[in-house]
């Protein structure tokens, strides 16, 4: 399932549980679901994805300096860095506006309070014991944005300046606009195929080229077929 499904789905799911009971995937599930692996998997744009539950845990990666910038995200209450995080390391905090950081930090601090869940403004909560989505309503007014306020406003200002990434040279097949095996480069922003002309006339660079000269490029594909069984025996129907 594409990423847009599984948030899709999640938001079918919050609907639901305004009147009734539903359950949902998890973080780890849908990280699992989409990628194939759970969480601790390093993502990079130019290497495949690579799991590993001891290399990639971070209190190993903060002991051993092997990363750039901690961001710790915080909302619901005012908790403790990690003791492993060195007061050099660089450290991007959506917290709780109660937060407080040791003099002695010498590293460059970004420091964003952000509104509490459920008290400050309306959520719904995924508890962590199971898949199931609690809908919770504010409990008075606040000024501070929410985590959720803050992330959009990234994105929004990262899509406008978005690189894309090239399908150079595929052998291209679009029946919905008339397109029957040419080759045709093809370009993806932000998840999504774009034309040649916006990424022209928005002067996009492209950040990430691939060869797809020996490749078929198609909008996607469906397999269409059902399981029966009957008695003790399991048939696979192709559905025509």
């Amino acid at each position: 399932m594409p990423a847009l499904g599984v948030e899709e789905l999640h938001r079918i799911v919050k609907g639901l549980n305004r009147t009734v009971r539903a359950g949902a995937l998890s973080v780890n599930q849908a990280v699992t679901w989409l990628s194939g692996f759970p969480l601790r998997t390093r993502l990079a744009y130019d290497s495949p994805l690579d799991h590993d539950a001891h290399r990639y845990r971070t209190e190993r990666l903060l002991r051993a300096r092997q990363i750039d910038a901690l961001l710790w995200i915080s909302s619901f209450a005012p908790e403790a860095f990690p003791d492993s995080l060195d007061e050099d390391v660089p450290l991007i905090v959506l917290g709780h506006a109660a937060t407080r950081f040791v003099s002695r930090r010498k590293g460059p601090t970004v420091f964003v309070p952000v509104s509490t869940p459920g008290i400050d403004h309306d959520l719904h909560l995924f508890r962590v014991d199971a898949s199931v989505v609690a809908p919770l309503s504010a409990a008075r007014t606040s000024n501070l944005p929410s985590v959720a306020d803050i992330a959009r406003e990234l994105a929004k200002r990262r899509s406008t300046s978005l690189s894309v990434a090239r399908l150079r040279g595929g052998t291209l097949y679009d029946p919905a606009n008339g397109i029957d095996g040419e080759k045709r480069d093809t370009h993806m922003r932000d998840g999504r195929i774009v034309s040649y002309d916006e990424v022209r006339n928005e002067r996009i660079v492209t950040e990430r080229d691939f060869d797809a000269s020996s490749m078929i490029v198609i909008a996607g594909g469906i397999d269409l077929h059902s399981h029966r069984r009957w008695q003790d025996e399991s048939i696979a129907a192709v559905a025509a």
